[in-house]
């Protein structure tokens, strides 16, 4: 970083305040239904004086999702057809978590349902916000080995799903080509491409 054209050091560089930049003055809930509630809130800043803003909330459980891996070292993802975005997206399995179900119960659940593999381990890659913008819920991320087919795959009624296998190569080529994915699929497959030693030890 430059300061009137000279370098600055870490120690100089201005840290924002992270105090709450804003109050919550009212609030209330305008819709809910089976899967999600929007909640209104009333706020006004505490950073610029005299600025209010009405914003809005979609609550949401937390979510899944897997990174699945045969013993060959393919990776076993889906491609689900979006109504959001009208179009077919590359994804890791995965789904709501149900209330009060454990992480690992729901990622071993979703895996087998949308693409009927189970896996022999499974471990945890990352916890990231879902949409920090307007978004309650947190995406928690995992790593699945030794995944092998046991069943057919039982989605959900409304899931459009088709399984689809890539190797490492492929899954690179699909990234750089600009193939369409869901982005915290994404940054999962990403961090177990990024570090080989996570599928081999």
């Amino acid at each position: 970083m430059l300061k009137d054209d000279k370098p600055v050091s870490p120690s100089e560089i201005e840290v924002p305040d992270k105090s709450q930049p804003w109050e919550v003055t009212d609030s209330e809930v305008v819709h809910c239904n089976d899967f999600f509630s929007v909640r209104r809130d009333q706020c006004v800043s505490n950073v610029t004086p005299n600025t209010a803003a009405e914003l809005y909330v979609m609550e949401l459980p937390d979510t899944v999702i897997v990174v699945p891996v045969t013993a060959g070292g393919e990776f076993v993802l889906i491609e689900q057809y979006r109504h959001g975005v009208a179009q077919w997206v590359l994804e890791c399995p995965g789904g709501n978590r149900e209330s009060g179900e454990h992480l690992e119960t729901a990622v071993l659940r979703e895996l087998l349902e949308e693409t009927g593999y189970r896996a022999e381990s499974i471990s945890a890659l990352n916890s990231n916000p879902q949409d920090p913008s307007c978004q309650t819920g947190r995406c928690f991320a995992y790593l699945a080995l030794g995944c092998q087919l046991e069943v057919s795959a039982n989605p959900d009624p409304f899931e459009a799903i088709q399984v689809r296998k890539f190797t490492r190569e492929q899954l690179w080529e699909a990234i750089h080509r600009g193939d369409d994915f869901h982005l915290p699929s994404l940054a999962a497959l990403l961090q177990v491409l990024a570090a080989p030693r996570l599928v081999t030890g």
